[in-house]
């Protein structure tokens, strides 16, 4: 989905808040421009950073990882809006797609 719907208490009004999502069965929380997937909230950028796979969005690096991915992580992937970056954990290995 877009954005989580509530109700603002304040003006009665239902917003919508873009900082969840859910893709299939995959929460993100977004933080910034990072959105981080669930499976990778414990990772601390700046002390985990030499154990991060940076990899470009559309690179042949991503499409060679897109290809050994399950339906649902690829939906994961093929979420993340242009122009922000996703944190996940792929079979054991954590990559920041840029």
């Amino acid at each position: 989905g877009a954005g989580l719907a509530i109700r603002d208490i304040d003006s009665d009004e239902i917003v919508t808040v873009n900082t969840v999502r859910t893709v299939g069965n995959e929460t993100l929380y977004k933080r910034g421009k990072l959105w981080i997937a669930a499976n990778a909230r414990d990772v601390d950028l700046q002390k985990d950073r030499d154990q991060v796979v940076i990899v470009k969005r559309f690179s042949p690096d991503w499409f060679r990882l897109s290809k050994d991915n399950s339906p649902a992580q690829n939906r994961v992937l093929a979420a993340q809006p242009a122009g922000e970056h996703l944190l996940l954990r792929l079979r054991g290995t954590v990559y920041r797609i840029e």
